[in-house]
């Protein structure tokens, strides 16, 4: 029986591509937000050694020095270097990611390198499975194999741990890093209904919302409603007072 042939999406996989500049922002980013500061380096205090004053301060016609651990010699501290407290994060809208991740696809799609599959099921969750998989669809001498599918259950996360060569990632965990660094990409028609859902959803504008009604508020000069800890609990009139009858007390 012939397999059926399933239609994709043509406002996901046949996007029209003007520049790559968002996809190589979103290829960065991926890298970027992967990556952890472990890199420390020690300070001028944190050296060991160096207590000493290596030679009089005048006298010697040589330069002036307090401590042989300073940046300036070897062996010394490092000036403003990384203590291990970076972050290399880079933030990418919602919206822009879709955009790009439906470009990644479209481009490997031109290219003839999106395939699609009835399903990834293993019985015994063995590696033998995961290599049976990837003889049968003519993808066992490839390098790298991206295999997306609605879920991944634990058979599926045994059989492919031992092959270098294929990953299996969920349909909401897309990236443009694999995708563009696939030499083929088998997707599961379970898993295009939730590809479809994910990129072609609008994404929320509450946040959009709050700042148009708060630059409207500002534009308009409509005064803000006094909360309790605005409000004074002594009126300036009986601080007056006050301040009146402490001085006449202290005239007499």
């Amino acid at each position: 029986m012939a397999e059926t042939v399933v239609k994709l999406h043509k406002d996901i996989f046949s996007v029209e591509v003007s520049n790559h500049e968002l996809l190589g922002r979103s290829y960065r980013a991926y890298l970027a937000n992967a990556r952890s500061a472990q890199a420390v380096a020690k300070k001028r205090g944190e050296v060991s050694g160096g207590g000493r004053k290596p030679w009089q301060q005048k006298g010697t016609g040589r330069a002036r020095i307090g401590s042989t651990r300073a940046p300036h010699w070897r062996g010394g501290g490092v000036t403003f270097g990384p203590n291990g407290n970076e972050n290399y994060t880079v933030t990418i809208p919602k919206g822009a990611k879709k955009v790009a991740l439906r470009q990644a696809l479209s481009i490997q799609n031109k290219e003839k390198l999106v395939h699609t599959f009835p399903g990834l099921k293993f019985k015994d969750g063995k590696t033998k499975e995961a290599a049976d998989f990837l003889k049968k669809q003519k993808a066992d001498q490839l390098n790298r194999v991206l295999v997306v599918v609605a879920s991944k259950d634990e058979k599926v996360t045994r059989a492919v741990a031992n092959i270098q060569s294929l990953k299996v990632v969920s349909a909401s965990y897309l990236n443009v890093y694999d995708i563009l660094n696939a030499d083929l990409i088998l997707i599961s028609n379970d898993s295009l209904p939730v590809i479809e859902k994910w990129l072609l959803e609008a994404t929320s504008k509450v946040g959009s919302k709050k700042a148009e009604a708060k630059i409207s508020t500002i534009k308009t000069g409509d005064a803000k409603t006094p909360t309790k800890t605005n409000e004074r609990k002594v009126s300036v009139e009986e601080l007056k007072a006050k301040a009146e009858s402490k001085k006449s007390g202290g005239e007499k």
